[in-house]
């Protein structure tokens, strides 16, 4: 994506994406009959579960990656004047790394290579 397309709205662009990139990453999860709890820390008990899970398969659920996209859509959410700001670079790598790991989840849900978690 051309970054001159998220101009001024780098933030908006990114807590988006990171939304789509997660809630693929949920997906995954709930194809093994699996979620995370609604309670604070759910999103980092996502991140744990598909990256240690997916990480080999699709190095953009790889745990740097992930907590680089939660840690920035924070930023986002919750600015802080002495955060770095958000760039419409930024934007567009999340769009990127988003479109990804929906292509991902979509494609290995599809040919039903998820079985329901047994402990």
């Amino acid at each position: 994506m051309c970054a001159t397309r998220v101009e001024g709205h780098a933030e908006t662009v990114f807590a988006l994406a990171y939304d789509v990139y997660r809630l693929s990453a949920t997906a995954l999860l709930g194809a093994q009959g699996l979620r995370a709890s609604a309670s604070q820390g759910g999103h980092v008990a996502v991140e744990d579960a598909v990256s240690a899970q997916f990480a080999d398969r699709h190095p953009g659920f790889g745990k740097p990656r992930f907590e680089r996209m939660r840690r920035t859509r924070h930023s986002a959410e919750y600015p802080t004047p002495e955060g770095p700001p958000i760039t419409p670079d930024d934007a567009a790598w999340a769009l990127d790394q988003a479109t990804a790991a929906l292509t991902f989840a979509r494609e290995l849900i599809s040919r039903g290579e998820l079985a329901i978690f047994r402990p």
